[in-house]
């Protein structure tokens, strides 16, 4: 059983601050995706690879809304969840010491966020992690061109692009924001006369799912790391230890036998916060034993044994292109709505669950519906053309209505003669009769007067910011 080698948290108290014009008045876990909360994708996967039990953070002011909302899914996991307060302002890495304290699980522990949608079986990283002995393993693919129609005013969309930098064998050896950088990015000369050579790829998209050996997890939650952003800073720093003097190893010959001891911990050339992270990540005695005595060597033409000679490792698994989706954008919310509108998309995301185009509870009015998903109790009028199109529950759709390629969410009326072209209707909202709507995002509950004609717009009673 996987619950008795791994801890589960899944982060579900994001704010969604990229996406505010559809997270102001929904938990960014509940946006609809192909008629199934966004949390339902990882909560399934989870499932699917045998796990039992999953701890869930969320903000206390969502906690009854999500919970409701996750009992409804019929999944067999047992999900506990862990609540922060939205006025403390947590980071990541603070609200992971909310779970557990340091020292009180065993397991290594396993991060992942709310918004990661993948096809992709677990199996291959956590045999990685496995076999490697691993601190931390992380998750990779190849970034997705967004595509252009995204409702609301056109602006140029500012991505904030990871460096994400690796040997031959997939060892993360930095990861950083393109940002941070201006015109050249500084590598250690001694990190490539190590490796002899390394890539640096600005085109793969963290999935932030994260392997953490149980040492490491320990220093995360400890009060010795102040650090607010497990992504941010937490991870980088892990990640840099590698090259730190305190992650190298020894070997001598005493009696006859080749042994394997760590390097003095009072080694004066590295900082306070690294000392503090190696009193945790102590030397694993059967991993020791592991590398000393297995023949085999991953640099065969290096000075150095077996990974290095590095009792730490980080490494990423990276992803086929196509196979995952970190839904963290409304371009990208946008995007994964379109792809598992396709048969062969949702048999690949959603295995457990049979696609339904249109529920058997609609209303079986005169219409055309074409390469769409309509939820539950949602009525629908005569004449009605729908294409490319997901439509969730408990929406009236009146007669001689048009939609194409558009998100609607729940509760929403849309009045007769009605067309609307890759627009975003958020819950609630009702719009008039023979309106005439193309690119625009629409708040929730909010009203758009009959015979409205508009293009590339935030219908909202709120003013918002374009930028």
């Amino acid at each position: 059983m996987r619950s008795n080698e791994y801890r589960v948290i899944l982060l579900a108290a994001g704010s969604g601050s990229r996406m505010r014009d559809i997270t102001n008045n929904k938990p960014k876990c509940l946006l609809p995706v192909g008629n199934m909360p966004l949390i339902w994708y990882p909560l399934s996967l989870l499932e699917r690879e045998g796990f039992k039990e999953v701890n869930v953070i969320t903000l206390d002011v969502q906690h009854a809304e999500v919970k409701k909302a996750v009992d409804k899914l019929g999944l067999k996991l047992d999900v506990k969840f862990h609540t922060i307060r939205e006025s403390d302002d947590l980071g990541t890495a603070d609200a992971l010491k909310k779970v557990a304290i340091c020292g009180e699980w065993k397991e290594d522990v396993i991060v992942m966020g709310c918004d990661f949608i993948t096809d992709q079986s677990l199996d291959e990283m956590i045999k990685l992690h496995r076999t490697t002995g691993a601190g931390m393993s992380a998750f990779f693919f190849p970034s997705i061109p967004e595509s252009t129609s995204v409702p609301g005013p056109k602006s140029k969309i500012r991505t904030d692009r990871d460096l994400v930098v690796l040997d031959k064998h997939n060892r993360l050896l930095m990861l950083t924001s393109a940002m941070d950088h201006d015109e050249n990015m500084s590598v250690r000369m001694r990190i490539i006369k190590k490796l002899g050579r390394i890539d640096i790829k600005s085109r793969l998209t963290d999935g932030h799912f994260y392997i953490l050996d149980n040492r490491v997890w320990n220093f995360i939650i400890s009060e010795e790391n102040s650090d607010m952003s497990l992504k941010g800073e937490v991870l980088p720093f892990i990640i840099k230890q590698q090259f730190s003097h305190l992650n190298k190893v020894v070997h001598k010959e005493s009696k006859g036998e080749l042994k394997r001891l760590s390097v003095d911990i009072d080694d004066e050339q590295e900082t306070e916060e690294t000392h503090k992270f190696f009193k945790h990540f102590t030397v694993d005695e059967l991993q020791n034993l592991t590398d000393l005595y297995n023949g085999y060597n991953n640099h065969p033409d290096s000075s150095y044994g077996r990974y290095l000679d590095d009792r730490l490792r980080c490494f990423a698994i990276i992803a086929p292109s196509g196979s995952s989706f970190k839904v963290n954008t409304l371009a990208s919310y946008c995007e994964v709505n379109r792809q598992v509108l396709l048969a062969e998309n949702w048999e690949r995301f959603a295995k457990s669950k049979p696609l339904v185009r249109v529920d058997p509870s609609c209303g079986s009015k005169t219409r055309k519906i074409e390469s769409s998903l309509v939820g539950a109790n949602t009525q629908i009028g005569e004449g009605v053309k729908i294409e490319k199109c997901s439509i969730g529950s408990s929406c009236i759709i009146e007669q001689n209505v048009t939609l194409s390629g558009c998100i609607i969410m729940d509760g929403v009326t849309i009045k007769e003669g009605t067309v609307l072209t890759d627009c975003l209707i958020s819950d609630k909202a009702n719009i008039g009769t023979n309106c005439n709507l193309k690119s625009c995002l629409v708040d929730a509950k909010f009203s758009v007067p009959s015979i409205t004609e508009s293009s590339s717009k935030i219908l909202s009673g709120v003013l918002m910011s374009t930028e």
